[in-house]
């Protein structure tokens, strides 16, 4: 199995966590496809959290043109409409996301990109450090 981190903003992070997707911007076709059920995802959320909160388990990957997030139903059409849905999701209790997170090394990962296969061993290391965060 193959592990992936998603980067987002909090506030869209907490919808697709709500929700159980994740929406992607056209362009991401060919990651979207080496995506498969049963591979982990890992969330980041972006500024101010900046670090890993929690982690699900791929169910499928889909295309939608339903506005979940508020940029896209300001707008009345997806933005993201490439989506992940996963299941088997543990998260860090929102109230402690800046103090439980994970962070991850500045140069292992571009956290500009909204998805990007992750490295085993930091895969590994990832789902340690989140172990305390959800107890």
């Amino acid at each position: 199995m193959t592990s992936w981190l998603i980067v987002g903003p909090p506030g869209n992070l907490e919808i697709g966590l709500a929700r159980r997707v994740w929406g992607l911007p056209p362009g991401y076709d060919t990651a979207m496809g080496r995506i498969a059920p049963g591979d982990t995802v890992y969330f980041y959320a972006t500024a101010p959290v900046k670090g890993v909160v929690g982690s699900g388990v791929v169910k499928g990957t889909r295309r939608d043109q339903l506005p979940i997030w508020p940029q896209e139903i300001a707008q009345g059409e997806a933005r993201w409409p490439m989506r992940i849905e996963f299941e088997s999701v543990q998260v860090i209790p929102r109230d402690r996301w800046g103090t439980h997170r994970v962070a991850i090394e500045r140069g292992r990962v571009v956290l500009q990109r909204a998805l990007q296969r992750l490295p085993d061993a930091l895969a590994e290391k990832l789902a340690e450090g989140l172990r305390p965060g959800f107890s």
